[in-house]
């Protein structure tokens, strides 16, 4: 019975150690595969707050740069950098900024009043309830931002940045 017990043990052992190998082995192949497909701008599909897809498509200044930010509404960070947007909308003004949050509509339209970014016609916020981000850009890191020039990622940035990383 204990040579049995023995056994199953170490059956049970080796299949999850080979369990967590392969997830281990598969969250790099992703991670380096999003480092690849980041280097030009990628296809991606978002929810806007009015409930309908926003896509790469959409972007209207799609040759221009283009600031890419993962963002939440509870981390001081984000509100840091969406009222740093508000006060250099001049500087940002020909440059389309796409905020994406995995939170809740609530929170993040209410993110999106309060921090006035709705004045800012050249800000786009999107939610992303599949939380797909993370195999498009290879980071959940928040804030994290991928600043595109004509289609070609110049910067990525992970954590609260000065504004000028973001207009240079």
């Amino acid at each position: 019975m204990r040579k049995i017990l023995k056994i199953l043990i170490s059956i049970t052992i080796i299949s999850l150690f080979f369990c967590l190998g392969f997830n281990a082995v598969k969250n790099i192949h992703e991670k380096n595969a999003a480092v690849r497909n980041i280097r030009k701008l990628p296809k991606f599909t978002f929810q806007s707050l009015a409930n309908t897809a926003y896509s790469t498509d959409n972007i209207v200044n799609v040759d221009g740069r283009i600031i890419i930010n993962l963002f939440s509404p509870n981390c001081e960070h984000c509100q840091y950098m969406a009222e740093t947007f508000l006060k250099y909308k001049d500087d940002l003004k020909n440059m389309s900024i796409i905020m994406i949050s995995h939170s809740d509509s609530a929170t993040v339209s209410r993110f999106y009043n309060s921090y006035g970014l709705k004045k800012l016609p050249n800000v786009v916020v999107l939610k992303d309830p599949m939380f797909t981000f993370y195999k498009i850009f290879g980071t959940e890191a928040i804030p994290s931002f991928f600043v595109y020039n004509h289609q070609q990622l110049v910067k990525k940035i992970i954590g609260e940045t000065k504004i000028e990383n973001l207009l240079q």
